[in-house]
């Protein structure tokens, strides 16, 4: 999923939902993004912790994205030492959960 897109499914919700990202053992938290690798441009990646990391909320997300070079990124999540493709979301419990 690209940045633009996952941007444009969010419209409609609250600019104060927090975002978390699905785990098999535990949700985990996002809690930033990652600065650009030049070996792969085409690539956002979110920084992700565990509870009780504080989860960036929908219009801080929007903020960190706001380049137009990053819109067109695919976006993927960090988790533990792996890179994570982000397909989707689904509105969970007042926040964000990433697929």
């Amino acid at each position: 999923m690209r940045v633009i897109d996952l941007l444009a499914l969010m419209a409609d919700l609250n600019q104060n939902t927090t975002i978390w990202m699905h785990s098999a053992e535990q949700p985990l938290r996002v809690t930033g993004v990652a600065p650009t690798d030049p070996d792969t441009p085409d690539q956002l990646v979110l920084t992700t912790a565990p509870a009780p990391a504080h989860a960036l909320k929908r219009w801080e997300l929007i903020m960190l994205t706001q380049a137009p070079a990053l819109r067109r990124c695919t976006v993927y999540a960090q988790v533990d030492d792996q890179l994570v493709p982000i397909f989707g979301f689904a509105f969970q419990d007042g926040a964000i959960v990433l697929h």
